[in-house]
């Protein structure tokens, strides 16, 4: 697989866990290329990751500090709601709802995080904040009259980047580019059940 831009997850905000704050509606959120006649289930992911006991990590242009696991718990959640709204937005799909007992759907997503590290330093020059970031997720579509897969494949994303704001600025822009990257991935793998021009984004 090519390698793939992304810095991803969650940033500390006066001592409590980050939640995520970007416009999916905005310039940087780009719509899908097709559309297909399907709707989508989307269960929250499951958080598999080895717990990691260290809080900094030595790179080649000096330490960063990372995130500890226990300020990301809510991870599985948390990036699978994103994802979420992202598909929403994209118009790949006919609708996308979140699976539920009644919710009706013809392809259920599925996923579970199994590595998630995100470091920070401030720049040099005193402004803004550099990250360097690490996730493996696990992604599976599936066809719910029988439970047969579409597909299942593991996404290794990782970069280093640099960010205007400060860790929660810079995580707000890296999620936003790993969602953006996994819709295209999911669009690919759909390219053939293509029915036409993208759906209407759905409402918030």
């Amino acid at each position: 697989m090519s390698k793939i831009l992304l810095a991803v997850v969650l940033a500390l905000a006066s001592g409590c866990a980050h939640h995520l704050r970007y416009s999916v509606g905005d310039e940087e959120t780009p719509r899908g290329s097709v559309g297909t006649p399907y709707v989508l289930a989307i269960v929250d992911f499951a958080d598999r990751r080895e717990r990691q006991p260290t809080e900094a990590r030595n790179f080649d242009d000096g330490e960063y500090r990372c995130l500890p696991d226990s300020r990301l718990d809510s991870a599985g959640g948390d990036l699978a709601r994103a994802l979420f709204a992202h598909l929403r937005f994209s118009g790949l799909f006919r609708k996308v709802v979140w699976a539920a007992p009644r919710a009706r759907a013809h392809l259920l997503l599925s996923g579970e995080i199994r590595r998630l590290r995100v470091y920070g330093r401030p720049r040099p020059e005193g402004v803004g904040t550099r990250t360097r970031s690490d996730l493996l997720i696990g992604l599976a579509l599936w066809r719910v009259d029988g439970r047969h897969p579409v597909w299942i494949r593991d996404f290794s994303l990782s970069m280093a980047g640099e960010h205007a704001g400060g860790l929660p600025e810079a995580t707000n822009d890296a999620v936003r580019s790993a969602m953006n990257e996994l819709v295209a991935q999911i669009s690919a793998a759909l390219l053939p059940y293509r029915s036409g021009l993208p759906h209407p984004p759905q409402e918030p």
